[in-house]
């Protein structure tokens, strides 16, 4: 039995990220999941939210994810996202400009569901990211 977890993430525009580490918290559809290692076998849909690890050094990570799937099988967890972006790394003067300008585009009257759900994810994203990037 392993006791570390080899965690990859893998987006559209960033090469495959992979890192060992001995637990990872993802945004389920339905709420978050953590996995330990020896998790039982899932797959699972993802929601924008919140993905936290921590390293075997014990160095803790945080994430923000748009949506997509989570694979957990044989200590591996695989989570194929639109985009991840480390709540490090952030620039909070840009998120203000951005949220402004989607929550502008919500008030508008001739969006169509479609459209409304995209700009509802993006301003979460952008929220969850000021948060945590506080």
């Amino acid at each position: 039995m392993s006791d570390t977890i080899t965690l990859e993430f893998v987006t559209p525009n960033k090469p495959v990220t992979s890192v060992k580490v001995t637990q990872v918290t993802v945004p389920g559809e339905l709420g978050e999941m953590t996995f330990l290692p020896s998790h039982t076998e899932i797959v699972s849909s993802l929601d924008v939210g919140r993905l936290n690890y921590k390293t075997t050094n014990g160095e803790e990570q945080t994430f923000v994810i748009k949506s997509g799937f989570v694979q957990f099988e044989e200590d591996k967890a695989l989570v194929l996202t639109e985009k991840a972006t480390n709540v490090k790394e952030v620039d909070r003067n840009q998120l203000e400009i951005n949220k402004k300008e989607i929550e502008e585009k919500l008030h508008a009257l001739d969006l169509m569901p479609t459209e409304m759900h995209q700009l509802q994810a993006e301003l979460k994203e952008v929220t969850l990211l000021l948060d945590l990037s506080s």
